[in-house]
C-alpha cells in the first residue's frame, strides 16, 4: 500500500526502472490505475485503486510475467528521474562530468541515456545546488559593493545595457574588478611592464574574460584586475585599459 497515489507512481516508476520495462497506461484517474507491459507479446497488467480514507493507494491485481527484452534506454527514467536518484552524488562532486554520471546509471541502475538528457538533468541539478545563472546576473549589484564593504580600497565597476523594452531589466554589459591588494602588491613589487590576455567564458551566456598580469622579481605571475565583457571587441578593450590607466597611471 501507498500513501497517496503520488508514491504508488514514483515507486511505479522506479520499479520499471529496476526490472528494464516499460507500462502502456490504460486507465490514469483520481480513483484507479491500470497499466500493462508494453511489449505486446508480454502478459503482465496490473490494476491499482484508492481505498475508502480517499489517499491511501493498493495495488489490486497483478496477472502474467514478464517474458519481454531488459530495456537500456527506459523511456521512464526522465531527466527528472535522473535529478532525483543522483542529486547527492553530484551535490557532493560538483564537478561530476556527463560521462561520470552516465557511468552512474549504468553501474547502480544497469541503465543508458542519451547523452542531452543527461546533460539536462545535470543543468537542474547544479540550478538547484548553486542557485540559475539569471539569479548571478541579478545580484551583481550587491556583488560589486560587497567587494568595496569587505576590501575597502577595491575598485569594482559595473556597466548595464539599457533596456529594449520599457519596464524590463537592464541586460549586463561588463565588469572590471580590481582588489586593493593586488593593486598594492603589483605597485609595490612588480616590473614596470603588464600583459594581458583574453579568454572565452564557456558558461550558459558565454562572454569574454580580460585579464592582467604583472611580473614580480621571481618571475612569478602576479594578478592585477580583470574584467568580465559580453564580447570581445575595441570598446571592451578600450574600456579595460581606461580602467587600469586609472590604477597605474603613476
Amino acid at each position: 500500500m501507498f500513501i497517496d497515489k503520488s508514491s504508488f507512481l514514483d515507486v511505479t516508476r522506479d520499479y520499471m526502472v529496476q526490472e528494464g520495462i516499460h507500462f502502456k497506461i490504460i486507465k490514469n484517474e483520481p480513483y484507479k490505475y491500470t497499466a500493462k507491459c508494453e511489449d505486446k507479446n508480454c502478459s503482465w497488467r496490473m490494476h491499482a485503486s484508492i481505498l475508502y480514507d480517499g489517499s491511501t493507494y493498493q495495488v489490486k491485481t497483478i496477472k502474467g510475467s514478464h517474458s519481454c527484452n531488459t530495456l537500456l534506454d527506459n523511456p521512464a527514467a526522465t531527466y527528472r528521474w535522473i535529478v532525483s536518484k543522483l542529486f547527492e552524488n553530484v551535490r557532493a562532486n560538483p564537478n561530476m562530468s556527463v560521462k561520470g554520471i552516465k557511468n552512474a546509471l549504468m553501474e547502480k541502475y544497469n541503465l543508458h541515456k542519451t547523452h542531452n538528457t543527461i546533460c539536462k538533468a545535470k543543468r537542474v541539478i547544479l540550478d538547484e545546488i548553486m542557485g540559475k545563472h539569471e539569479e548571478g546576473f541579478s545580484l551583481l549589484a550587491s556583488f560589486t559593493e560587497m567587494i568595496k564593504v569587505v576590501n575597502p580600497g577595491s575598485i569594482c565597476y559595473i556597466k548595464w545595457k539599457d533596456a529594449e523594452n520599457e519596464g524590463s531589466r537592464p541586460i549586463f554589459q561588463r565588469i572590471f574588478v580590481c582588489f586593493k591588494a593586488c593593486k598594492e602588491g603589483f605597485m609595490a613589487g612588480c616590473r614596470k611592464f603588464i600583459r594581458v590576455d583574453g579568454t572565452h567564458l564557456k558558461g550558459f551566456y558565454k562572454g569574454v574574460l580580460l585579464t592582467t598580469m604583472g611580473i614580480d622579481a621571481q618571475n612569478h605571475c602576479v594578478p592585477l584586475a580583470y574584467v568580465i565583457v559580453d564580447v570581445e571587441n575595441k570598446d571592451n578593450w578600450s574600456y579595460f585599459f581606461n580602467c587600469l590607466r586609472g590604477i597605474i597611471r603613476n
